[in-house]
């Protein structure tokens, strides 16, 4: 179980920021709030040249996707000011942005966990096709099941 007290700042990450983090933010988010618990849910990019860039318009084309709105999202550079604290809990979408994750000042390893362990999420940036999106997605929405089922909402 993952120790999570009420206003835990949970941060998901991938490389640009635009596919797999923004849309487990938006659904974790969701979730959250259906559970009426309070937390802070953000998402960032390990590439800088990211930084304000909106979430793939792919997404629109997958039906289920649909239901979430990231029109108002914007990526975040994980190494700027502010991005995260001592206390975020980060979820990389794959070893290599966990890895990345871990490079970074001030990041307690143990605060630092794969999502949707134990592969992760594909990325569908290099397919860019519909069902390349449909099949990211059904990994992000297991993967926010796994989450919220392996913490221990205080």
């Amino acid at each position: 179980m993952i120790e999570f007290p009420r206003g835990t700042h949970v941060l998901f990450v991938c490389n640009a920021g635009i596919n797999r983090s923004s849309m487990a933010c938006a659904v974790f988010k969701a979730k959250m709030s259906a559970f009426k618990f309070d937390c802070k849910v953000e998402y960032a990019a390990l590439y800088s040249a990211f930084a304000g860039v909106t979430p793939a318009d792919m997404w629109r084309g997958v039906p289920v996707a649909r239901d979430y709105n990231l029109r108002e999202y914007r990526s975040r550079f994980i190494g700027q000011d502010g991005v995260y604290n001592e206390r975020t809990l980060f979820f990389g979408m794959d070893e290599h942005v966990v890895d990345g994750i871990r490079g970074y000042p001030r990041i307690d390893e143990v605060r630092v966990r794969l999502f949707n362990p134990p592969n992760g999420v594909f990325d569908p940036q290099s397919a860019q096709t519909r069902e390349a999106f449909a099949a990211c997605f059904t990994q992000i929405h297991t993967g926010v099941d796994k989450l919220i089922a392996s913490l221990d909402m205080q």
